[in-house]
């Protein structure tokens, strides 16, 4: 009996399909196999490496200077031994074995010790001291011609030092205070107060937004205050910083010219010591100014309790 075209066909078709996916099949599952004996060799790898780790930690953890020191000993005696005795001339090779069994417990000893050896940094050099002391160094090796215009270096030098980084350490307390960052979140909360208060029908409710409000306002005031100190104090210290620069940079011209590069150095000695000046009063008009920034911050807190 003859098979129907159409049923031939689609037995054909059938065929072929199941011959494709054992294909496909087959190869889905030597990819497989592939993939899980590469995996099975990664993890023998890894396993490999975490048990090489593993040996090297604790040879370092039992090596010891004394079991070094007796190793290379024994190792020595053998070899004279062997050097006396020819005809055991093969225990050469048992000291060169503990020989170097010894020499690597050194090594990891040592090892050992540096990675437990805490890390100390050197603390950085402040750029005023870099440059007094540069400076001082300088006038001490220039001619007396030049030394005649910075009476007394030394005390000079120690004065600008000590006046210049009082002003940075100064500046840097002002800056960690951030006043204009506090400016900035006291507009923000003076806006919320406003529209709290606005947004308020109790009469008594009004007033404490109205009392708090005022308390912003004299703390604005001080903050404001704060922020031109902390300007101020920024620049005359960056002014300093580069008049220093400048004397540093005019001694060592003066140095080496003719006197007229001194006459520029006078003038330079001069402008430091209305800097130095100009400093020193700021310094004490700052503590000035924070105290009467404190009472003026206390005073709208008093108004509002009453």
């Amino acid at each position: 009996m003859s098979t129907p075209p159409d049923l031939q066909q689609t037995l054909e078709k059938l065929s072929s399909t199941l011959e494709k996916s054992g294909r496909q099949g087959r190869r889905a599952l030597a990819e497989a196999a592939r993939a899980v004996r590469d995996d099975v060799r990664e993890s023998r790898r890894e396993a490999k490496r975490r048990r090489r780790e593993e040996r090297r930690a604790r040879q370092a953890a039992n090596a010891s200077v004394a079991g070094g020191v007796f190793e290379l000993v024994v190792a020595l005696a053998m070899l004279g031994f062997a050097a006396t005795h020819l005809h055991y001339w093969w225990l050469l090779f048992v000291a060169f074995g503990i020989g170097s069994d010894g020499v690597r417990q050194l090594a990891l000893v040592r090892a050992r010790d540096k990675q437990l050896e805490p890390v100390t940094t050197a603390p950085q050099k402040h750029e005023i001291d870099a440059l007094c002391d540069q400076l001082l160094s300088d006038l001490k090796a220039s001619p007396e011609a030049v030394r005649t215009f910075v009476q007394q270096p030394e005390k000079t030098v120690e004065a600008l030092r000590v006046t210049a980084k009082a002003a940075d350490q100064r500046r840097a307390d002002l800056a960690a205070e951030d006043a204009k960052g506090q400016l900035a979140a006291l507009e923000k909360q003076r806006v919320e107060l406003k529209g709290r208060r606005d947004g308020s029908s109790d009469f008594e409710a009004r007033n404490k937004f109205d009392a708090a409000l005022r308390s912003l306002d004299g703390q604005e005031a001080a903050l404001r205050q704060l922020a031109a100190v902390s300007d101020r104090l920024d620049g005359e210290y960056t002014s300093l910083l580069v008049l220093l620069q400048e004397m540093k940079t005019r001694v060592a011209v003066a140095r080496s010219t003719s006197s007229s590069s001194a006459d520029g150095l006078e003038q330079n000695v001069q402008r430091i010591n209305a800097e130095l000046q100009a400093i020193t009063e700021s310094l004490h008009m700052t503590a000035t100014d924070e105290g009467t920034v404190g009472a003026a911050a206390s005073t709208p807190e008093r108004e509002r309790v009453k």
